[in-house]
C-alpha cells in the first residue's frame, strides 16, 4: 500500500482514543495532522510547549501501524531520546496498536541508534569491521591512553581524537602530533570502537559513497516521522534528508526551543518548515505565562494558554542587590508556599535556573554580577550536573547501578549511566584513602582510570559496566561474577580485600535492580526553604538541563555571558519590538519561562530596573518584590 492511499477517518480516532483509556479527546485542528497525509498535506508541525505534542504523534502513528499491511516496510521514527517509545508504551502498552508499532518492521529511537544499525554496523562487516563499542566517553578514553604522555597534547584542552562533522582537528594535519593522533584513531576504527560523532561522519560518507543504502532504507522505511525536530542541527538534517531520499518525512517540534548545546556553536532549527500545521493552545500554560513568553517566540506565532487551575497566580520579578541575593531563592521559596497547596508542591517540581552555571575565570564572578547560579547559591556544584544533572552518594554499589540502569532507559545512549556507575567507584576509591581525595570524575569518566589501567584491564572494566547496564535481568550469580572483575580491576590501583562490604549482594537485591528507583531525597544542588511546619525543594541548575520538562513555578536567574542574559530580552517583557534579537537568548530564555504550569519568577539585580522599566512590565501583568 502506497502512503497516498492511506486514509485516517474519525472514526480510527475514536477508536484509539478508546483504546488509550478515554483520557484523551481531539480536537478539529488535531485531528486534521493527524489525519494528514502524502502526497498533499504531509507538512510539519510546529507546536507550542504543552500542546500534547508527542501524544497526538504516538496517536497517528499507531493507526498507520494497524493500517499498513506490507510486512517488509514500516514507519520510522527517530529523536534524540526514547520519549516517543516511551510515550508508546506508556499509551499503547497492551493494546493492538502498541505491540504492532513497537513490532518489526517499525522502528522507533534515536538517531544515533538508527544510523549505527542500520548504515555504520553493516557498512563496517563488509570491510571486515566488527563494532564493538559505540561510546564517546569509553572511546575516547582508550585514544587518550595509547597515545601516551604528549607535550603538545597536554597543553590543550578538549583535543579533538575523532573524525566529526562539526569540528575540525587541534593540530595541523602534517604535523607529526595530528599524524599520531590519526593513526591511533584509525586504529582505534579498526577495532571496531567508535564515539556517537562518528556514527554520523561514518554514515554520511557512506550514503555519499553507496546510494543503494539511501534506496534501501526508503524501500524499508517509506515513511519517517521526526519527533522533536527543532533540535536536529543542519548537518543532521542532511544526513537524514539523504538517507530518506524516497520516504515521506513528518517533522514535529518547536522551532522556538532550538537551543544547542555541543560546545561548538547555535544553529537556528531548520524544521518545522513552511508552510506547516501550528498547534496553538498549551495545556500546561496559564494565559499569564504564555503571554509573558510569546514575544520571545522567534517563529511570530503567538500561542494561548488554556491552563486555568492556576490563572490568578502572580508572574514576580525579584529584584536584589549584591547584599540581599542570598534572599533570592527563600524569596521565590515563599512565593511558592504562598501560592501553592502541600499536595500541589508535592506533584510537581519547583525550579530556579539561568543560563550560566559554570564559570571558566573566576575574576568574572565579581566583575559582571551575577555572574552564575553559584551567585545566589555558594553550595550549587556545577560539576554536579554531569551526573543526571545531581550529585549522589551511596553506601553501596548496587545503588549506583541501580540508578544508572534507570538512566539508560532515558536513551539508547549509554554515557549518563556509566557515569552514574564510575562515580560509585569513584566515591569507593576515595573513601579507602586517608587525607585528600585522589580520584574525580571527568566529563570523559573513563579518564579517571585511562592512565593508570592496562588497556586490558580497561575493556575489563568496560564489559562489566556494560552487563550491569544492559543485562536485563541481573541475578546474583551475574552481579557477583561482574563485580568480582571490577574489584580485580581497581586492585591493580589500590589495595584493598576483595569482597568488600561495598560491593556484596544483598537480599531483594535483584527485584530492586529491575524496577524504577526513587530519587535521592538529598541532593546537593537542592535549597529546601521552610517556613513554620511547611517546606519546598528548589531544584538549580542550567536552562539546557530542564528542557522538556514541567514544572510547578519555575525562577529565571539572571546571568552572565558576554552580557547580563536576561536584561537583554527586557524590552520584549515589556511589549516593545526590538531590532537588537539574539535567536539563541530568545530561545533559551523562552525555554525558561515555559517549563511552570503555575508560576513564574524572575530575579533581577535592582540596578538593571529602571522606574521606565518597572512601569512597563507592570503593565504587562509583572509584580515586583524589592529585597
Amino acid at each position: 500500500m502506497k502512503n497516498s492511499e492511506i486514509v485516517i477517518t474519525d472514526a480510527d480516532i475514536d477508536q484509539i482514543e478508546i483504546a488509550m483509556g478515554n483520557q484523551i479527546h481531539f480536537d478539529f485542528n488535531r485531528r486534521e495532522i493527524i489525519k494528514s497525509m502524502p502526497p498533499n498535506d504531509f507538512q510539519d508541525i510546529q507546536a507550542f510547549p504543552g500542546t500534547g505534542k508527542t501524544t497526538l504523534l504516538i496517536t497517528k502513528l499507531g493507526i498507520l501501524a494497524q493500517k499498513r499491511s506490507n510486512m517488509s516496510s514500516g514507519i520510522c521514527v527517530l529523536s534524540f531520546t526514547n520519549a516517543a517509545r516511551e510515550e508508546v508504551q506508556r499509551r499503547l502498552g497492551g493494546t493492538s496498536y502498541g505491540e504492532k508499532l513497537l513490532s518489526y518492521p517499525n522502528f522507533i529511537g534515536t538517531f544515533h541508534s538508527f544510523f549505527s544499525d542500520f548504515v555504520v554496523k553493516p557498512w563496517f562487516r563488509s570491510m571486515g569491521i566488527h563494532i564493538q563499542t559505540i561510546d564517546s566517553s569509553i572511546t575516547l578514553a582508550m585514544r587518550r591512553k595509547m597515545i601516551g604522555s604528549n607535550r603538545a597534547i597536554d597543553s590543550h584542552r578538549n583535543v579533538v581524537m575523532e573524525y566529526s562533522l562539526k569540528k575540525g582537528f587541534t593540530f595541523s594535519e602534517s604535523s607529526a602530533t595530528q599524524k599520531r593522533i590519526n593513526k591511533i584513531i584509525k586504529y582505534s576504527i579498526i577495532q571496531g570502537n567508535l564515539t556517537y560523532d562518528e556514527v554520523i561522519y561514518f554514515s554520511n560518507l557512506a550514503i555519499k559513497e553507496h546510494s543503494e543504502i539511501s534506496k534501501n532504507i526508503s524501500k524499508r522505511f517509506p515513511l519517517l516521522f521526526i519527533d522533536e525536530a527543532q533540535d536536529t542541527s543542519l548537518i543532521l538534517w542532511n544526513l537524514v534528508r539523504h538517507s530518506f531520499s524516497n520516504s515521506d518525512i513528518q517533522a514535529f517540534g518547536d522551532s522556538n526551543q532550538s537551543i544547542y548545546d555541543d560546545g561548538i556553536h547555535y544553529s537556528k532549527a531548520v524544521i518545522p518548515s513552511s508552510p506547516h500545521f501550528s498547534i496553538l493552545d498549551s495545556q500546561r500554560l496559564t494565559d499569564k505565562i504564555a503571554n509573558i513568553a510569546n514575544p520571545l517566540a522567534i517563529s511570530g506565532e503567538s500561542m494561548k494558554g488554556v491552563n486555568t487551575d492556576f490563572k490568578n497566580i502572580p508572574a514576580t520579578i525579584i529584584m536584589f542587590n549584591e547584599n540581599s541575593i542570598a534572599k533570592v531563592l527563600p524569596t521565590f521559596g515563599q512565593l511558592v508556599l504562598d501560592n501553592f497547596s502541600d499536595e500541589e508542591i508535592n506533584g510537581c517540581e519547583c525550579f530556579a535556573i539561568g543560563r550560566v552555571h559554570k564559570i571558566k575565570d573566576p575574576a568574572d564572578v565579581q566583575k559582571h554580577f551575577p555572574a552564575n547560579i553559584e551567585a545566589y547559591w555558594p553550595q550549587y556544584d556545577p560539576s554536579n550536573a554531569n551526573v543526571d544533572k545531581l550529585r549522589v552518594k551511596y553506601d553501596h554499589f548496587w545503588k549506583y547501578v541501580k540508578r544508572a540502569r534507570l538512566l539508560v532507559k532515558k536513551s539508547n545512549e549509554s554515557e549518563s549511566a556509566v557515569k552514574m556507575i564510575i562515580l560509585g567507584l569513584v566515591d569507593f576509591l576515595n573513601d579507602l584513602l586517608t587525607g585528600k581525595k585522589k580520584y574525580r570524575l571527568y566529563k570523559n569518566p573513563f579518564s579517571v582510570f585511562s592512565k593508570t589501567l592496562k588497556d586490558e584491564d580497561l575493556m575489563l572494566l568496560r564489559r562489566n559496566i556494560k552487563l550491569l547496564l544492559f543485562k536485563e535481568d541481573l541475578p546474583k550469580k551475574v552481579w557477583t561474577e561482574a563485580v568480582s572483575n571490577i574489584e580485580l580491576t581497581l586492585e591493580t590501583i589500590e589495595t584493598f580485600e576483595t569482597g568488600n562490604s561495598f560491593f556484596e549482594w544483598q537480599d531483594n537485591m535483584g527485584k530492586e535492580l529491575n524496577n524504577q528507583i526513587e530519587s535521592p531525597k538529598k541532593r546537593n544542588n537542592s535549597f529546601i526553604f521552610s517556613h513554620k511546619d511547611r517546606q519546598v525543594e528548589i531544584k538549580l541548575g542550567s536552562i539546557h538541563s530542564v528542557k522538556g520538562q514541567t514544572h510547578l513555578a519555575t525562577l529565571l536567574l539572571e546571568t552572565f555571558l558576554k552580557t547580563h542574559d536576561v536584561k537583554k530580552i527586557l524590552p520584549f517583557l515589556e511589549g516593545k519590538e526590538s531590532k537588537n534579537s539574539n535567536d539563541e537568548r530568545m530561545s533559551l530564555n523562552y525555554v525558561a519561562l515555559t517549563r511552570a504550569k503555575g508560576m513564574v519568577c524572575i530575579a533581577l539585580p535592582e540596578s538593571e530596573i529602571s522606574d521606565k522599566d518597572e512601569h512597563l512590565l507592570r503593565a504587562c501583568g509583572w509584580d515586583f518584590i524589592c529585597i
